[in-house]
């Protein structure tokens, strides 16, 4: 089992730094140098990772671990808190943390990079202090995150047909609402509570990620992806894939295919 966020041990911290990046802007990332907490102060950003996804935003805190190679996209724009350290007994996947009051650790985070950046006396133990704090309110905040886990089981079929189906053309709230047996209103609900993005969304983000393994195999043209991804025509998968990665899909493919 991989250990828990709250049983990491800091070993170095490296930076604090401030990104605030468009919506809709993509990126790739392999092999992380260190491991990173990604504090979402506005917005949100969806890490993908292994075909899962982890959605960053005002309410939850993304651990990024060292080594892990992975693409995140910026669902909603807002400012983003990095901490770049390195750790020992960290989680060795992506995982979040649900953030109870997200302006009292943005507070700390800016005191300690003030701290870094004018190297007050005892800056060192300081920031360590600093960034133990903010692990600590995220563990006071999951222990009141337990009212989720019913919720969670509520749309839990949901979830499981997206992951086994979902290139499923038919699929839509409706669907998902029924599987779970509640109402598309109250599923909506408690899927963007729970994920950060409505259920479209993230159904949409799993197609992209398909289709951009697709792209870089000899799988076949465009039109075959857009059909193998599970979208409704060439033009859809076209605009929907521009609109996540800034590029057409044969551009995106010739371009990833040259480096």
């Amino acid at each position: 089992m991989s250990p828990s966020l709250y049983e990491m041990i800091i070993t170095e911290l490296y930076a604090f730094n401030r990104i605030h990046v468009p919506r809709g802007q993509v990126s790739a990332r392999r092999d992380r140098e260190r491991s990173a907490l990604a504090i979402k102060t506005a917005g949100s950003t969806v890490y993908t990772m292994d075909k899962a996804a982890t959605v960053s935003d005002s309410g939850h805190v993304v651990f990024l671990p060292k080594g892990a190679s992975y693409t995140w996209q910026c669902l909603e724009e807002g400012e983003c808190l990095m901490i770049e350290m390195d750790c020992a007994h960290a989680p060795e996947a992506i995982c979040r943390a649900p953030v109870k009051n997200m302006q009292e650790v943005a507070s700390i985070f800016s005191r300690l990079e003030h701290l870094t950046v004018f190297r007050q006396r005892g800056y060192t133990p300081k920031c360590m202090a600093g960034v133990y704090e903010i692990l600590s309110r995220l563990a006071d905040s999951e222990q009141t995150d337990y009212k989720l886990s019913s919720k969670r089981e509520k749309i839990r079929p949901a979830v499981e047909y997206i992951e086994n189906h979902y290139e499923d053309r038919e699929i839509g709230n409706e669907m998902l609402a029924h599987l779970s047996g509640i109402s598309t209103v109250y599923f909506r609900k408690i899927f963007t509570e729970i994920y950060g993005v409505s259920p479209m969304q993230y159904v949409s983000a799993v197609k992209i990620e398909k289709a951009k393994g697709l792209l870089l195999s000899d799988y076949g043209t465009v039109e075959q992806v857009s059909e193998a991804a599970g979208f409704g025509s060439v033009y859809h998968f076209s605009k929907a894939f521009k609109q996540a990665t800034g590029l057409p899909p044969g551009q995106y493919a010739k371009l990833k295919r040259t480096r």
